[in-house]
């Protein structure tokens, strides 16, 4: 027998559901908690449309500490549209921005590492939704 209850809208859900959905929130916050937001609610909303995102936000510190070593200071996810864009072609773009000491060349150069070795071997459905960028702030 299948457990539902009814919520605060009068919608029929079953509880199983419930605890999956209280599941994945705690294990995002948990996973989300490695970064700062620039705009957290928009970031919030993007993740919820692409959850297939959060296994890679998850193992991007460790490989991006990798490349950059001991020099990352912060990271910070935000979420960016193209403003030339019909808003309902445009599914944003989540830059993970990487906040690190050194020359921009040094930088650069390791950025281009991590995009080689690490970015562009994630599949193409979902390496369309995040890029890793500089943060130079």
């Amino acid at each position: 027998m299948t457990t539902t209850y009814t919520t605060q809208l009068g919608n029929t859900r079953k509880f199983d559901d419930l605890v999956e959905d209280i599941f994945q929130s705690a294990a995002t916050d948990q996973v989300l908690s490695a970064y700062s937001m620039e705009n957290g609610k928009a970031v919030s909303d993007f993740l919820d449309k692409n959850r297939n995102l959060i296994q890679y936000l998850e193992i991007a510190p460790a490989k991006i500490k990798e490349y950059f070593g001991g020099k990352v200071a912060r990271l910070s996810l935000k979420v960016m549209y193209d403003p030339e864009v019909e808003p309902e072609y445009d599914h944003g773009t989540l830059f993970i921005n990487v906040s690190s000491k050194g020359s921009l060349k040094s930088l650069m150069a390791k950025l281009d590492s991590l995009t080689w070795e690490w970015l562009l071997k994630i599949p193409a459905k979902d390496r369309l939704y995040f890029e890793v960028d500089l943060d130079f702030a």
